[in-house]
């Protein structure tokens, strides 16, 4: 992960389908901590193929990276099964930020009761 301390100009970061668990995605929101130029991150999980796996746990610290980087536009998401848990870290990260104007959260088993979170941040 050196490679995201030493270059702080990255605009696109793509970690798809590469058998990411939770544990791997609180390194990489760390590193992310620090870099505030990324304008489009993919954890997505592609079908078949090294699924990512962040869970509700690794996108805890997605929160504050959502809080802190102002320029991030797009986020996808997908496949990660980060369930009703997640969604709440998230949107509350995204409570603060105003760029974001894609987020792909398919195949998360994320139900009804998830998608009521939405109403309650004032996003619709």
């Amino acid at each position: 992960m050196g490679i995201l301390e030493e270059n702080l100009n990255i605009i696109h970061l793509d970690l798809s389908s590469n058998d990411i668990t939770y544990r791997g995605a609180e390194v990489i929101f760390i590193k992310l901590l620090n870099q505030h130029s990324i304008i489009s991150l993919d954890l997505s999980s592609k079908e078949g193929i090294n699924r990512n796996r962040l869970s509700h746990e690794g996108v805890v610290l997605l929160e504050k990276v959502l809080k802190e980087n102002l320029l991030l536009e797009y986020l996808y998401l997908s496949g990660n099964s980060i369930k009703n848990e997640g969604l709440k870290s998230i949107l509350i990260g995204l409570a603060e930020n105003k760029t974001l104007n894609t987020l792909h959260l398919a195949n998360n088993e994320i139900t009804y009761q998830g998608i009521k979170f939405f109403s309650r941040n004032n996003f619709f």
